[in-house]
């Protein structure tokens, strides 16, 4: 039996838990989605100011990546009453998220290409979430941003996302409200 120590530097991904999350989980994952039971598609978007600043000028994307597979979302948003009307409010959780990304990405720091180039300021960075097709045709898309640092559920090969509800959503067809 060899003495207790930790793992060297690039043997983590090559340990059995991160092969079967990178590999196995992912396609196990996919099934429920065929299946019909991940009904909230989630994506990562990118998008620029054309201003000096944030928040001036028209917001542009620059990129919205869907998160494949499908994850699984704990949807617990509840209205709150203000004097402007009703606003959405509240967190989900987002499972079964592939280990293949980094965190660099999920944090929006990096893009997920081969290379993850770096973002240049000022840009934004949020998550959308979007039912799928069942209701409306074109259904609302709901703006989140990262409420925690992204956790790494080495045990269950996968990230997990806490996200809280922001307003200003994109409009039906993806495109900002500021453009």
């Amino acid at each position: 039996m060899s003495q207790p120590r930790p793992l060297r530097p690039g043997e983590a991904a090559r340990t059995l838990a991160h092969r079967l999350g990178a590999r196995l989980a992912p396609r196990l994952w996919q099934l429920k989605t065929r299946f019909g039971i991940a009904p909230y598609r989630v994506f990562m978007v990118w998008t620029m100011w054309t201003g000096l600043e944030r928040g001036e000028g028209e917001e542009r994307t620059l990129n919205r990546i869907e998160i494949l597979p499908t994850p699984l979302v704990d949807y617990s948003v509840s209205f709150e009453g203000s004097n402007v009307g009703r606003l959405q409010n509240g967190f989900v959780t987002v499972k079964e998220v592939a280990v293949t990304y980094t965190a660099d990405v999920l944090q929006g720091l990096k893009l997920p290409t081969p290379h993850e180039d770096v973002l240049p300021e000022p840009y934004d960075f949020c998550y959308e979430i979007v039912e799928d097709d069942r209701g409306d045709p074109q259904p609302k898309r709901a703006k989140f941003r990262l409420a925690k640092v992204p956790v790494r559920d080495a045990a269950a090969v996968q990230w997990v996302l806490s996200l809280e509800r922001m307003s200003e959503d994109f409009n039906r067809d993806g495109t900002s409200p500021f453009a």
